[in-house]
């Protein structure tokens, strides 16, 4: 955990204070569990990692005694000199990702791939963050959508991220694009865009 915290810290003072942090629990057991991790208590490893990160403040780390992250007393962290920006991932509206993005996040940041997300429901849960945070006398959100597509030819790409823009997520990444290489990904985001902009 204070390797990842240090890795962060690194970057964010690096980046001149640009990096966002995008977080989710994960969903490939397989890979979880080679990197020596147990795949079903996940979702505690993330709160109490979400814990720390926010314990984080200028130098200082607090202290913290959990279940499987312990940082002991007296550690400091250097750079640091800001609270990176969290956005809490998940799939689709997870009623897990929504509870977490409002105990610890900046930001929330579902995925799906194209033509598998709930319009519906997205429209009704950014409304109802949007609400929370006002109830709590916050700022709103930042929201950003991660969708994915089969290459950059794919007929669902442009009607999605209109959908979506509609809809009211303040950015859209899409994943899959460069399937074909760099100019034609590049191409697809410049015509994307373009349509967005018209």
């Amino acid at each position: 955990m204070l390797e990842l915290l240090k890795t962060i810290t690194t970057i964010d003072v690096l980046s001149g204070n640009r990096l966002a942090l995008g977080v989710g629990s994960g969903w490939n057991r397989r890979e979880m569990e080679a990197l020596g991790y147990d795949f079903d208590s996940r979702g505690e490893r993330m709160n109490e990692m979400l814990t720390v990160l926010r314990g984080l403040h200028e130098t200082s780390v607090a202290p913290f005694d959990g279940k499987q992250i312990v940082v002991p007393a007296g550690v400091r962290m250097s750079p640091a000199n800001r609270a990176t920006p969290i956005y809490i991932g998940g799939s689709g509206v997870s009623q897990v990702s929504l509870r977490r993005t409002l105990a610890f996040g900046d930001g929330w940041m579902p995925y799906a791939m194209a033509g598998a997300y709930d319009a519906v429901a997205l429209r009704r849960t950014l409304r109802f963050l949007h609400e929370e945070r006002l109830r709590e006398g916050k700022e709103p959100f930042d929201t950003i959508f991660k969708l994915g597509v089969d290459g950059h030819a794919s007929d669902l790409l442009v009607p999605s991220v209109r959908e979506l823009a509609e809809i009211g997520f303040d950015e859209i990444i899409v994943q899959g694009i460069f399937d074909a290489g760099p100019d034609a990904g590049i191409a697809t985001i410049r015509r994307i865009r373009e349509m967005l902009e018209a």
